[in-house]
């Protein structure tokens, strides 16, 4: 569209927009997002009710094997990432506390 700004100008102004702190913790934001939203964090739970009422296989899988660990996992090996931003570590505990 006319007037419409280049895909390169849009990431040229990003990139100078953000400094590397806010940047990273931007981006432990998003990471922690999709873990929550793959472990059923307070925000993000309700899909997990819904899939314990599949057949008791199913819900035993999708529980202990493979869904809701899986954005415990992925946090777990990305800590020292989050390690550098404050910010992101304070999030993540908040939201850990209130759904434990």
């Amino acid at each position: 569209a006319e007037g419409a700004p280049e895909g390169a100008a849009v990431l040229t102004f990003l990139g100078h927009a953000l400094d590397k702190h806010t940047a990273l913790t931007v981006v432990c934001l998003l990471l922690f997002m999709g873990a929550m939203g793959k472990s059923a964090q307070v925000p993000l739970h309700t899909w997990l009710p819904d899939a314990m009422e599949g057949p008791t296989p199913v819900s035993a899988l999708i529980h202990a094997a493979t869904m809701v660990t899986a954005g415990v996992f992925m946090l777990a090996r990305l800590s020292p990432l989050f390690e550098l931003s404050h910010s992101a570590l304070t999030v993540v505990t908040f939201i850990g506390a209130v759904t434990a």
